[in-house]
């Protein structure tokens, strides 16, 4: 009885899909669906076939089939990628909303395995549709679809105690935030702290070192990269963009470090020393400098011979550069090099070439170490945990001495 029962199904016909009365289901689910993602242009996208034929899966027996944009070829929905299937999904769960009154319609990372488009149109279909809607969400995409007052930035304390902070444009202009969500301002918002720079160079230049602390970090001396710590790294566009940054993040809760070019505006170094947790103040004016007059020569000397082998290094006599050039000659090729490709790489390239942490400019040095004191990485952390585990693990094995 059961094999010919199992037979039937899978020699269906017409196949199930077709059945009129299923098949009208199926487009309706199909037009739906084609809201959010595009499926395949071929007459039956969505098909329904008997699934792993075996008696205890015979109840189970028929499952949906359905065909990827690129593709015609039929496969079992689960199949198609975790993206449309989240899609299909949610595109479901309008209809059960769509027969309800006054929706609130709440949703955990709506982002998870689709593209930036398809977010989008999640989201405003949400918001023209429901009464109310709350989301969880890490994407940028998502965020930028509500009015900043709408957002609020969940943290959890070392005493697991969870806090919500409304976010707070005042300080950045509402067109800096939409400008700047995508690119730095929402991983910011996830972490916990930035670190407010003047320039892109400036970032570069700070990850680079950071990179490199990591790089040489001992049991003796740890450090953990500023991603572990969950810091990110702000660039400003100028120093006077610093405080009004710095009011913005230290608003939502976060630790707020600066580190700014030399400046006269002692005005300007009040406020930057009082917005923020910890701000150093570079001697020279512009990091392109530190770096021209801090490195060590030979490390100069590694860069330039790399980059004037680049097809963007600059085409000037003055910034020619050769072996047998005195050191002060070489200091001044690498900073009008610098400055003369500011924010394209350049800057960040030179403190690619140092080896240690001895080789690094002692101010980027002492920033990045307050930073990791006060944010500790926490993969080091776990790592102590984990051996202190198996250390008391190794003790409760063999009580009162019994070895």
């Amino acid at each position: 009885m059961w094999e010919k029962t199992l037979q039937s199904l899978e020699h269906l016909d017409p196949p199930i899909h077709k059945i009129p009365q299923l098949e009208s289901i199926l487009d309706v689910v199909h037009s739906r669906v084609q809201n959010f993602i595009t499926l395949s242009q071929g007459d039956s996208p969505l098909e329904l076939f008997p699934t792993a034929l075996t008696r205890e899966s015979l109840r189970k027996a028929i499952t949906l089939f359905g065909s990827s944009e690129l593709s015609d070829t039929s496969i079992p929905y689960w199949r198609l990628g975790s993206g449309v299937v989240n899609a299909m999904v949610f595109s479901l769960l309008t209809f059960i909303a769509e027969m309800k009154d006054n929706v609130m319609f709440a949703m955990e990372e709506p982002e998870i395995s689709i593209p930036p488009h398809t977010q989008r149109r999640i989201i405003r279909y949400l918001r023209d549709k429901m009464e109310q809607v709350i989301v969880t969400t890490h994407s940028p995409f998502v965020l930028e679809q509500f009015d900043p007052n709408n957002v609020i930035r969940l943290d959890r304390s070392t005493d697991h105690e969870l806090t919500g902070t409304s976010l707070n444009i005042t300080g950045i202009k509402a067109k800096k935030y939409i400008g700047g969500l995508r690119s730095q301002y929402a991983e910011a918002m996830l972490g916990k702290g930035v670190l407010c720079v003047e320039g892109i160079s400036d970032k570069g230049v700070l990850e680079a070192a950071s990179a490199v602390m990591e790089a040489n970090s001992t049991d003796d001396l740890p450090y953990g990269s500023l991603d572990l710590s969950g810091v990110t790294i702000i660039h400003c566009d100028g120093d006077g963009e610093l405080v009004k940054h710095g009011e913005f993040f230290d608003g939502l809760g976060l630790n707020t470090y600066a580190l700014y070019d030399h400046s006269e505006n002692d005005d300007l170094k009040t406020q930057i020393e009082r917005m923020f947790n910890y701000a150093v103040e570079l001697e020279y004016k512009g990091i392109e400098k530190l770096l021209a007059e801090e490195l060590h020569e030979e490390i100069l000397r590694e860069f330039l011979e790399d980059a004037t082998e680049l097809a963007s290094y600059p085409n000037n006599p003055a910034v020619r550069y050769s072996e047998d050039q005195e050191e002060d000659q070489v200091r001044e090729i690498c900073f009008k090099v610098l400055k003369a490709r500011k924010g394209e790489g350049y800057a960040q390239a030179l403190v690619e070439c140092c080896e240690s942490e001895a080789d690094l400019p002692d101010t980027l040095i002492s920033l990045l170490e307050h930073i990791h004191d006060d944010l500790p990485a926490q993969i080091g952390l776990l790592e102590d945990e984990e051996e202190t585990d198996e250390e008391e693990t190794d003790e409760d094995a063999f009580p009162d001495g019994d070895e």
